[in-house]
């Protein structure tokens, strides 16, 4: 390498001070309109520095990638207005070149607003100093020229940030597309934690997601992403960060992650303008950290097939709360969520009491009195029993809702103790009931799930899918 190479190497390399100190002037330039050049630039950015706080708050880098460009417009614009033509017969302006100077990650800093400021301020300088560069009887061609130059500054800058939207656009949409469909298949690897802590997010993180079909009234791509652009705004001046996409073409999902759930009810009402008011719209679990985000996002998933089993869904409808509709369907999280409460109802009785109370409360009309009789005891006990079910649970016998997802519950549970006990209760296993071969399974949900596979090869990469309506007819 020789001591010239060497030289340009480290000016190319080194701080943007150096790159403005070494910037190379337009040939086109005399020595003297290049002295002019740099003294309006100066008068630039003091004006600048005193009126934009945007400009002072860039760091040194993004200021003088500012600064290069800034001066190389200067010097172009002076090179194009010496020349002897009239402004109508020169050569066509192209000052595309000036945002070739910066690397594109300067557009994340100053944004296309912040270029039109620099421009109108330039603008401003050098019609303040015309006199400075323009010959005398010349002021007006120079006027004239600056405006002329400073509007194809302002085209090329828009144009360039429209590609780099659009760019951004599409790469942020297949980031988004590949968290959304890692999340649903539990891919919970480094490459997707990688993929979230673009948003901020880690394993401490409080999520919740809604799934449900975007709104039928927009047709339109470009109208489609501006709403949910202004959704993401307005999310985001909450402190928090919502993710956003669709799956299989045709369900709209939305992830939505930060410190706390403070805003949850706000956001939910932001979110809801997004979502077809003729479908679901079912809201995950709030949870923390990548498991949490997971569990949400599938749980709204097979929550949004399943309410085809409710009549009259509300809007939102609660995953957690179509719990015995997602089992009923083949949600493996769910019957183990069922299973749970049935555990933790039979490990708090003494001699299967509290279990015993449940069923028969539920099997006799939801009423005390009856529940007392059948069992020979008295109505307050029932009803004491029945109370620390609630405890125990969070679901209230005594509610309809809560009432149906206990059936369910117990029966899973009932279910499940007979597959573990081997008893005389003990329920032969699919390959005795059917022609079909299957495999042993440990358990009831192993069974569901692998009934579900065989009859839907072409189903999401879950633990379980949900059997939609459509896919059964097609099948």
């Amino acid at each position: 390498m020789t001591n010239t190479e060497r030289d340009d190497k480290e000016a190319a390399g080194g701080s943007m001070m150096d790159r403005l100190a070494h910037k190379v002037e337009n040939p086109s330039l005399s020595p003297d309109m290049a002295a002019k050049a740099r003294q309006l630039f100066s008068i630039s950015e003091e004006r600048m520095i005193k009126n934009l706080r945007w400009y002072r708050n860039l760091n040194t880098e993004e200021r003088e990638f500012l600064n290069l460009i800034t001066l190389t417009a200067i010097e172009d614009y002076l090179a194009w207005a010496t020349q002897p033509e009239p402004v109508k017969s020169r050569e066509e302006i192209n000052a595309d070149h000036l945002f070739s100077i910066a690397p594109i990650e300067t557009a994340r800093a100053i944004s296309l607003s912040n270029v039109l400021e620099d421009t109108r301020t330039v603008v401003k300088v050098i019609s303040e100093n015309i006199s400075l560069i323009a010959p005398e009887g010349k002021e007006r061609d120079y006027y004239e020229a600056v405006l002329y130059y400073s509007r194809e500054v302002a085209f090329s800058a828009a144009s360039v940030y429209a590609e780099v939207a659009e760019t951004r656009s599409r790469w942020m949409a297949r980031e988004e597309g590949l968290v959304i469909n890692s999340l649903l298949d539990h891919n919970l690897d480094l490459s997707l934690q990688s993929r979230m802590s673009i948003y901020g997010w880690d394993n401490g993180t409080r999520f919740f997601s809604v799934v449900g079909r975007f709104r039928s009234d927009v047709h339109s791509e470009i109208m489609a992403g501006f709403y949910q652009t202004q959704a993401q705004a307005a999310i985001r001046k909450l402190g928090v960060e919502a993710l956003m996409g669709t799956h299989t073409n045709s369900l709209f999902m939305v992830l939505v992650g930060g410190n706390s759930d403070d805003h949850f009810h706000e956001i939910l009402d932001i979110l809801e303008t997004l979502f077809s008011r003729e479908a679901c719209m079912c809201v995950g679990p709030r949870s923390y950290g990548y498991e949490g985000a997971s569990h949400s996002i599938r749980a709204a998933y097979n929550g949004y097939f399943a309410s085809a089993a409710v009549m009259n869904p509300s809007r939102p409808i609660y995953a957690d709360d179509l719990i015995a509709e997602r089992a009923l369907f083949g949600d493996v999280v769910a019957f183990r969520q069922l299973y749970d409460v049935y555990q933790s109802i039979r490990d708090a009785s003494k001699n299967g009491d509290l279990i015993e109370t449940l069923e028969y409360y539920l099997l006799e009309g939801s009423s005390f009195e009856r529940t007392a009789e059948a069992m020979v005891i008295h109505p307050n006990t029932a009803r004491y029993r029945l109370r620390k079910v609630t405890e125990l649970t969070g679901w209230d016998p005594t509610d309809p809702l809560d009432a149906y997802a206990l059936r369910y519950a117990v029966k899973i549970g009932r279910y499940e103790d007979s597959l573990k006990n081997q008893g005389p209760l003990m329920v032969p296993h699919q390959s005795s009931r059917s022609g079909r071969s299957w495999e042993e399974n440990e358990n009831f949900t192993g069974a569901i799930s692998s009934i579900l596979q065989a009859q839907s090869q072409d189903s999401p990469a879950l633990d379980v899918h949900i059997h939609h309506p459509a896919e059964a007819s097609a099948a």
